[in-house]
């Protein structure tokens, strides 16, 4: 059969500059490709002109973007929604399917609608984190045929097999939700994929349009699924569970391996929630990755309470560049509202021992939740003066279902359980769900916050201009060439960063 699948467009819509290969289809693409399928992987949020959009560390402009998304999902004759049409016209798909997150689903709600426009017989399928937490809200949606519960592999493997041979026998595929002559049913919980060596690598191979991306943009990697703690804004625990499964050391290296033999890739991106909290695991992996000497670099997302001078020192080694934190407030009393089971001392010695080691510190603090006052929001701002990340990201708060906080702001009345996530995600200027702090004070504080992190951020131009300068050095005449596209980049990017101080 043919089948597309669909990462449905985002941060296109708000015009920010964002591209990355959508790994979650990645892996459901390889495995019904390996079955005989005539598979592509469509994203949607990445085209030709997103080339001239706003860079995403420049975070005043990227929450300015929420207006656009807004506009766009509100107009039929977007030109994003036509371009997909063409491609279902061209590809002629027997089947689709749609990755969805919460904050993503207003734009699969229109692409299952074009979808249907389409080829209104086509079945529409959607999975993903949004789909697993809220599937009787999304299978509500009369364009949506299916929803995928969970892990996705196998259930999708088994679900095509069923509309292939029109045995419609859906209620023995665990996992799902379907229609039933207008009835809408359910299917047992699927188990997890016990051993992750036995899933093959994402098919990268199967993207559309493989000229849009660069070829780090195709490094992304998950060593593990599941994340052993327990924040009370997070909902992956919904998805993946607390119990960490992992791939082998051999097997992610493998991959590793593949990636830079057929990409040339030089940078890896770990996408695990923690890839560092298990220290066995990580002295596997670094260890390996030195036995190996691939020469390739890597970022992670980590805590800092696991952060000590021999594991920086392994990791380092083995390739590390970066590491991300969820440092997420300045005040101890939001730390433990939020259970993340870490102090600010920790914070700060970690920084400390990243620097020392020559591996930058990047971090996310997120504001705006339920029960944050003016005073904790101040002393977010205090203390990220005081640490000085190489870059941030200030995150508003999304209630995402799934997650306690959310249960929280329902309680407090401040979101209603069937939220319109139209407006809200993490960079946008709508989000407020604080019970003490006033529209206005909020704002304004935000801004403050904000500025801080573009001052640290616009570090990241200076950091562009000594990479083209070590291109010079190694190849001049390719350098030359491409001059005016560094040019134009770099000018984009100064004048971002100067605006955000107007």
């Amino acid at each position: 059969m043919k089948i597309l699948l669909i990462n449905p467009p985002f941060e296109r819509l708000k015009k920010v500059f964002n591209p990355y290969f959508p790994l979650g289809l990645g892996y459901v693409a390889a495995v019904l490709a390996d079955d005989g399928h005539f598979v592509k992987i469509y994203n949607a949020d990445n085209g030709e002109e997103i080339k001239d959009f706003t860079a995403p560390h420049n975070l005043r402009i990227r929450m300015s973007g929420q207006d656009n998304l807004i506009k766009a999902i509100n107009t039929p004759g977007h030109y994003v929604w036509i371009e997909i049409k063409k491609l279902l016209q061209d590809f002629e798909p027997d089947i689709v399917g749609i990755q969805a997150m919460s904050s993503t689903f207003p734009s699969v709600q229109v692409v299952s609608k074009v979808c249907k426009e389409y080829n209104s017989k086509c079945p529409v399928i959607v999975g993903g984190i949004h789909a697993t937490i809220q599937p009787e809200r999304v299978i509500a949606d009369p364009n949506i045929d299916f929803v995928v519960v969970g892990e996705g592999e196998i259930t999708m493997l088994e679900l095509v097999k069923s509309i292939r041979i029109g045995n419609n026998f859906f209620h023995d595929i665990d996992g799902i939700y379907y229609k039933d002559n207008g009835t809408i049913k359910q299917t047992k919980k699927r188990d997890f994929i016990p051993d992750l060596d036995d899933i093959l690598f994402p098919a990268r191979n199967l993207v559309i349009n493989p000229h849009l991306y660069n070829n780090n943009e195709f490094g992304s990697v998950i060593f593990g699924r599941g994340c052993p703690f327990n924040c009370t804004f997070c909902n992956s625990n919904s998805l993946w569970s607390r119990n960490v499964r992992s791939r082998s050391p051999e097997n992610m290296v493998s991959e590793i391996k593949l990636l830079k033999n057929q990409y040339g890739i030089k940078t890896i991106a770990f996408q695990d929630d923690t890839l560092t909290f298990n220290q066995k695991r990580l002295f596997n992996l670094c260890s390996l990755l030195i036995k190996e000497n691939l020469k390739v670099n890597w970022t992670s997302f980590s805590r800092v309470e696991i952060i000590n001078q021999e594991n920086l020192s392994l990791m380092k080694r083995s390739g590390a560049i970066a590491l991300t934190f969820g440092v997420e407030s300045g005040s101890e009393r939001m730390l433990k509202l939020m259970n993340k089971k870490i102090s600010l001392d920790q914070v700060l010695n970690a920084r400390n021992l990243l620097g020392k080691n020559g591996i930058d510190f990047a971090c996310t603090v997120l504001v705006g939740t339920p029960d944050e006052t003016k005073e904790d929001l101040k002393q977010t701002i205090s203390f990220l003066k005081k640490l000085k990340p190489d870059s941030v990201g200030v995150c508003t708060y999304t209630p995402y279902p799934g997650s306690q906080m959310y249960d929280r702001a329902v309680e407090l009345g401040l979101v209603s359980s069937e939220i319109d996530y139209l407006k809200y995600s993490h960079f946008s200027n709508y989000n407020n769900f604080s019970k003490d702090i006033s529209l206005e004070d909020f704002e304004k504080l935000r801004s403050e916050l904000v500025a801080i992190a573009d001052r640290l951020n616009n570090r990241l131009d200076i950091a562009y201009l000594k990479n083209k300068l070590k291109q010079f050095r190694r190849d001049p005449i390719f350098f030359v060439k491409k001059m005016p596209y560094y040019i134009k980049n770099l000018s984009k990017r100064i004048r971002y960063s100067h605006s955000t101080f107007k």
